[in-house]
């Protein structure tokens, strides 16, 4: 079409290396389309307005997960963006104790490791702070609880909520650790 109206030879300018004629000498031509949609203003405002009268006093884990969320969009990678996706779900965990019985456990490792006479008191305070940990159920498990409560039935790549959640967070593992 634009060699027909020009009445010059026209070529699209692709990348890499690229082979033509040379005679008649051509032109080259690259097309960007870019789409934006728009709300109208009236109709931003009634939504707003509207998300204003229910909003509630804001809770800091949520903030900060929306604020991850949010940040994710401005990833330059796949990684980093999931990374910061399973990190914006990690803000909303709230683990809960183990049983009555493993935490009466975990206690007496606690109480064994500061009374140990064959570790220095650094190595004691770094094992004790990771023993207290173990007083809460595990990050893997306080999200599938929370994939569980939130998202019911639902199926992510054939996977129910919980089960998905876990794939999520083995992939967020070997990312960060491996």
């Amino acid at each position: 079409m634009l060699e027909q109206r020009s009445g010059f030879r026209v070529l699209n300018d692709e990348y890499g290396l690229m082979l033509y004629e040379s005679e008649p000498s051509p032109r080259f031509v690259t097309f960007n389309v870019k789409g934006l949609r728009g709300v109208s203003q009236s109709h931003f405002e009634q939504v707003f307005v509207k998300a204003i009268g229910k909003a509630k006093h804001p809770n800091p884990k949520k903030m900060l997960a929306l604020d991850l969320f949010n940040a994710s969009f401005f990833q330059r990678s796949a990684d980093s963006r999931f990374l910061v996706l399973v990190m914006a779900i990690e803000a909303l965990l709230a683990p809960t104790h183990r049983s009555r019985n493993a935490v009466a456990h975990i206690e007496a490792m606690i109480a064994a490791t500061e009374e140990s006479r064959l570790l220095s008191n650094n190595e004691k305070s770094s094992l004790t702070d990771s023993l207290k940990w173990l007083k809460y159920e595990s990050i893997n498990q306080s999200g599938r609880n929370l994939a569980s409560s939130r998202l019911g039935e639902r199926r992510y790549m054939g996977k129910k909520g919980p089960a998905f959640f876990s794939h999520c967070y083995r992939i967020r593992s070997r990312l960060v650790h491996r």
